[in-house]
């Protein structure tokens, strides 16, 4: 299996679950790098998309609503035309989801058992979602069961109960 930097391992765990819009790809590098400046998180949020289209790994839809396919070259240019308010909840409602070739390429997430997903009705960009988590995740919080909430671009999780955090966090052995 092809070993995924950080970032990398966020997203493809999040993808392999469910179709995401283009702005909640910047939040995984929010969350991954909080130190950067909101100009180093497009930068960087970029070159891996550029990446992964390079690679074949990923397909788009225009929007929830606009279901014409774009990849490839088409799909860098859509995104060159939106540069920063790529990364804007309003603006960045391109829909990315993985390709077979990434599956491939990458193997079965880790977290492949589905967990809850809540969406708030009113405001798509805010949800929340379980998982069970992964022994091997890069995050140590990502190691047992946990939630993800998605708010206003952010990204933060969660351990959940059984998650071995919890434990060496209240002195615990388990």
């Amino acid at each position: 299996m092809l070993k995924l930097s950080p970032v990398e391992e966020n997203i493809f765990d999040d993808l392999v679950q469910d179709a995401h819009e283009l702005w909640e790809w910047y939040s995984f590098f929010r969350y991954t790098y909080p130190d950067l400046s909101e100009d180093e998180i497009i930068s960087a949020g970029h070159d891996l998309l550029s990446k992964w289209i390079e690679r074949e790994w990923l397909d788009a839809l225009k929007s929830r609503e606009d279901e014409r396919i774009v990849e490839g070259k088409e799909l860098l240019s859509l995104i060159d035309k939106l540069g920063s308010q790529a990364a804007d909840p309003k603006k960045g409602v391109i829909l990315l989801y993985l390709t077979a070739q990434a599956l491939s390429d990458i193997g079965n997430a880790p977290s492949m058992e589905v967990g809850k997903h809540y969406t708030n009705p009113k405001n798509p960009g805010e949800s929340v979602r379980t998982q069970s988590g992964f022994a091997t995740a890069n995050n140590p919080l990502r190691r047992g069961p946990y939630a993800k909430w998605s708010k206003d671009g952010h990204i933060t999780y969660e351990p959940l109960e059984g998650n071995p955090l919890i434990n060496e966090n209240n002195g615990s052995k388990g």
